[in-house]
């Protein structure tokens, strides 16, 4: 599985920062800041590369990938204290 993170302020990102792909499987992951992350399935590399490329990452999370491919939805609480 390859991950990368995303510099927050310059893709001007408040939701997310790092993403992994894992090509035999095809799973994308986007990790939240709030500790939940969301797994997509049935993700193709040309689609990552779109992704990766595109200048709006949030916006091309919401209105690509979540209308296009089935997706697991972990939430998790992040402690205060940390």
């Amino acid at each position: 599985m390859k991950s990368t993170t995303f510099d927050r302020k310059l893709w001007n990102l408040s939701s997310f920062e790092k993403v992994s792909y894992n090509k035999c499987n095809q799973i994308f992951t986007v990790y939240f800041h709030n500790g939940s992350q969301i797994d997509f399935s049935e993700v193709t590399e040309e689609t990552v590369f779109q992704f990766v490329i595109s200048i709006d990452k949030e916006n091309y999370l919401q209105s690509h990938l979540l209308v296009n491919f089935p997706y697991i939805q972990y939430t998790t609480r992040v402690s205060k204290l940390s």
